[in-house]
């Protein structure tokens, strides 16, 4: 789900920025699966005849980002007070990121819907504007995707694209030197190509998520592989380099995706 939430997350900025439209946004994401769909439980779309337990077809849902709609900017019941205030004025954002046990990628809850996050491993959510928190989560269904809309507390504002490659160098120099205490090697590089963020985004913004994108896929393989002549305090120095490295990169594969052109950060 890691490309197609990606690939969701700009098309969504797209739509913001009015350079795409719900039909085309709805045509690219076909290409990565054969159908979408999308539950709106909260009813956050406000959609006309909208059964919530329903699904709908996802350009229904696009559709209606384009054309407006209210958004939102309360808070789920359950928020902390304090922490979900945004300016519903600034322009529409959204982000993809990556929570992993421990690491919640600036999701702010409520706790419900961060465990569904922490349990697809990838989240879109709108962390500034009108529809600030709310979240999309998608789950495979055959050869389709189920997309659910949440009402989710506005995250915490995402690093600049600048600050989140510096940290990930910092933290990729850090790991380099752990794994040459423990004598290994930093492995091969993964077969695997980023994908295009659009036109929407600086070519500074599509360089970082390439570094970042290489830089997650080749953490991830290392922790799915073993080195069984470690001993156990080297087993631990090594896995814990590689869920820092790769809570990094997944902090630039966000900072990459969450500020297009039409909504940068505040310098």
């Amino acid at each position: 789900m890691l490309e197609i939430s990606l690939r969701l997350t700009c098309l969504l900025n797209a739509l913001a920025a009015g350079t795409t439209t719900a039909a085309h946004a709805e045509e690219h994401l076909n290409r990565w699966a054969v159908a979408h769909h999308v539950n709106d439980p909260d009813e956050l779309l406000a959609l006309p005849d909208h059964d919530p337990i329903a699904s709908l077809p996802i350009r229904q849902a696009l559709a209606r980002l384009e054309h407006g709609g209210v958004g939102h900017t309360r808070a789920p019941e359950s928020a902390a007070a304090g922490i979900v205030r945004t300016d519903p004025e600034a322009p529409t954002a959204w982000e993809l990121v990556l929570p992993t046990p421990g690491n919640y990628a600036g999701l702010r809850g409520p706790a419900r819907i961060v465990s569904e996050a922490l349990d697809t491993g990838t989240a879109v959510i709108c962390h500034q504007g009108a529809w600030a928190g709310t979240m999309w989560i998608g789950t495979r269904v055959g050869h389709g995707v189920h997309w659910r809309i949440l009402r989710a507390n506005p995250p915490l504002p995402p690093m600049s694209p600048l600050e989140a490659l510096q940290e990930l160098r910092a933290q990729m120099r850090h790991t380099a030197d752990l794994l040459e205490g423990l004598g290994l090697s930093a492995g091969e590089r993964p077969d695997t190509v980023a994908p295009r963020l659009g036109s929407g985004y600086s070519s500074g913004d599509q360089a970082v998520l390439e570094t970042a994108w290489t830089v997650w896929h080749a953490c991830q393989a290392g922790l799915d592989s073993a080195h069984e002549v470690l001993t156990a305090h080297g087993v631990r120095t090594r896995l814990d380099a590689l869920y820092h490295l790769r809570h990094a990169a997944g902090q630039a594969i966000t900072a990459a995706t969450a500020w297009p052109r039409t909504a940068r950060p505040p310098h």
